[in-house]
């Protein structure tokens, strides 16, 4: 019996990027609708522990390469 060589598939094709478009006025009225429901602008715990003007920068560091997704939410939030 004899086999023919096998032929090397073809490598799939890399994953296109994936992006969502939301409606500015859409993500706004979410935002706006989230914010009411937590009362973040008179939370009293809040109130109580962080001054009036206080503000903060964070910064994210990882430990291996990978993909942040979902940031146009959070930059409307905050």
């Amino acid at each position: 019996m004899h086999l023919a060589p096998r032929t090397p598939r073809p490598s799939p094709a890399p994953h296109p990027t994936h992006r969502t478009t939301v409606a500015v006025g859409a993500m706004a009225d979410a935002v706006r609708r989230a914010l009411a429901e937590d009362r973040a602008e008179d939370y009293i715990t809040t109130r109580w522990a962080v001054p009036d003007g206080t503000r903060a920068h964070a910064r994210v560091v990882a430990r291996q390469d990978g993909v942040i997704a979902g940031t146009a939410i959070p930059a409307k939030v905050y």
